[in-house]
């Protein structure tokens, strides 16, 4: 008269399966917010200085780009990438919160790829790079041609950008000039 049937069971899994939700998804926001994003192919900054600018041209003189490296890798998928390197020495007295970086990629002494590149952008994880203080950079890229046969790398500054300050001066008057 009455259909008996078992009561389905909840297996362990039915009961870990939202937790085991929950701490993937906190592990996903967690990457997304601690870890650095990829660079970022140079866009347009407002104020960026390049050769050919006379301000560009006096202070780049200022600057040292030293103990560059470019170190060939093979990401998760298979493929190759590069990581470029190097330390750049603030030597002058102003404080830079942008940097582009010009990456070329060679074969036989003849250019095969060039990319510039924002190493240090305004609102990034990096703070500024202050007079006489030095900073190490680094880029990784992954979309390399494959018509390189892996023989040379440079990496060379491409532009810059001087910080705004907005501080007050000793004697209790404000600047807001662009230093």
């Amino acid at each position: 008269m009455f259909d008996q049937r078992p009561e389905k069971s909840t297996g362990p899994l039915k009961k870990i399966l939202p937790f085991v939700a929950l701490a993937a998804a906190g592990l996903v926001a967690a990457i997304l917010l601690f870890v650095p994003g990829a660079p970022t192919p140079a866009t347009q900054l407002d104020g960026m200085l390049r050769a050919g600018d006379s301000t560009y041209d006096w202070y780049v003189r200022n600057l040292k780009l030293d103990q560059t490296q470019t170190s060939l890798a093979t990401n998760l998928s298979g493929s190759r990438a590069v990581v470029f390197s190097g330390v750049l020495h603030n030597l002058g007295e102003k404080t830079l919160d942008a940097v582009e970086l010009k990456l070329t990629l060679f074969n036989y002494q003849k250019s095969v790829w060039e990319s510039v590149r924002t190493a240090l952008r305004p609102g990034g994880r990096m703070e500024a790079i202050k007079p006489l203080e030095s900073r190490r950079l680094s880029l990784y890229v992954e979309d390399l041609p494959r018509n390189w046969f892996s023989n040379h790398a440079e990496i060379e500054i491409h532009g810059i950008r001087f910080i705004a300050e907005d501080q007050a001066r000793p004697d209790g008057g404000a600047s807001s000039e662009l230093r």
